[in-house]
């Protein structure tokens, strides 16, 4: 990526972390909580419900799929009917959900599915990078690999496609529990990512100026930074610092803004496809374009500029919008 849209996203997202301060509060509210601790910052609100086991979500993400063009239903089947999703949970197996790709061999998906609305984000997210690999394909062997960016820009879209959907079938109840996981998942892919982008300049800036950086100084950054997006619904203590050290994106270092970047402009892409459907035709042209160029002028190709800080402000007026619906739908 450009370094240039690179800080004005950071710059813009760290001064929108009040949005997420703001959400944070509803959160504590409506866990029944005073004060929240780190290892809540990815909770979902839990209604108790286990809605989706496996043949619902794929009926529901191939639904959502086909709807906008039939071969993306069809890639899924064929995976599907071709061994190349590995469904469940098992002993040994590593967690969360992945995929593997490359010109010449076939898409794997990996998942560890447990009849939630998470797993059936998750089937959708990691379908979006599928379906970016299979179509990047027609680049050839030197162009199809994508960049990072682009490929959480892919999955993100997917995925929130995947929770319209969803959302559209739920009682006014569930609807605002939805909402509620719907905003806490973006504020964690998008605040926390560039709160992560933060610790990481702070922590490479004092190895540059120190030469040694000791453990306890590393989680005190660590500290610091996730503070700063979380607000004062939540409470840290020092402890909970060393989370750094299970968060093994950190070890690819600065890979963890991708997210945000991703995330955004799958939010620009999806509000101009519901403003106009022929739109989708861009979109393909995205996901058909590999690495053939940067980032920057892929999305170019297709009406996007992200080289301004008000492309960034776009989204963020999305997820406040969200919460002011969700604060008046859980208003007491």
């Amino acid at each position: 990526n450009d370094p240039g849209v690179v800080d004005n996203l950071v710059k813009t997202v760290t001064r929108s972390f009040p949005i997420a301060h703001r959400f944070n509060r509803i959160k504590a509210r409506l866990l029944g909580q005073k004060k929240l601790r780190y290892y809540d910052n990815r909770l979902s609100i839990n209604d108790g419900a286990a809605a989706y086991p496996f043949n619902k979500t794929v009926s529901l993400v191939e639904d959502t799929f086909g709807k906008i063009d039939s071969k993306y239903a069809d890639i899924l089947e064929s995976f599907l009917g071709n061994g190349q999703i590995d469904v469940f949970p098992r002993t040994g197996k590593a967690g969360g959900g992945y995929c593997s790709s490359s010109y010449d061999a076939p898409t794997f998906i990996l998942l560890n599915h447990v009849d939630n609305a998470d797993s059936m984000h998750t089937l959708a997210h990691e379908m979006g990078h599928a379906l970016h690999s299979e179509l990047s394909r027609r680049e050839g062997p030197l162009y199809c690999g994508y960049s990072t960016s682009l490929a959480e820009t892919a999955s993100t879209l997917f995925e929130g496609l995947a929770q319209e959907a969803e959302m559209e079938g739920l009682s006014p109840a569930r609807q605002i529990v939805a909402l509620a996981n719907k905003i806490n998942s973006e504020i964690t892919t998008i605040f926390r990512s560039i709160a992560c982008f933060n610790f990481e300049s702070d922590l490479h800036s004092e190895i540059r100026s120190t030469g040694f950086v000791p453990k306890e100084r590393i989680a005190a950054l660590h500290n610091k930074n996730m503070q700063a997006y979380l607000g004062d619904a939540f409470e840290l203590l020092p402890d909970d610092g060393y989370f750094f050290v299970a968060w093994i994106h950190i070890r690819r270092f600065f890979y963890v803004y991708s997210y945000a970047y991703g995330m955004l402009v799958s939010k620009a892409l999806l509000r101009r496809y519901k403003q106009d459907k022929s739109f989708w035709t861009k979109i393909e042209q995205f996901l058909s374009a590999g690495g053939k160029d940067s980032p920057e002028n892929i999305l170019k190709e297709i009406g996007i500029d992200v080289s301004k800080p008000s492309f960034w402000k776009e989204g963020l007026k999305e997820i406040e919008d969200d919460i002011e619906k969700l604060e008046k739908l859980t208003k007491k």
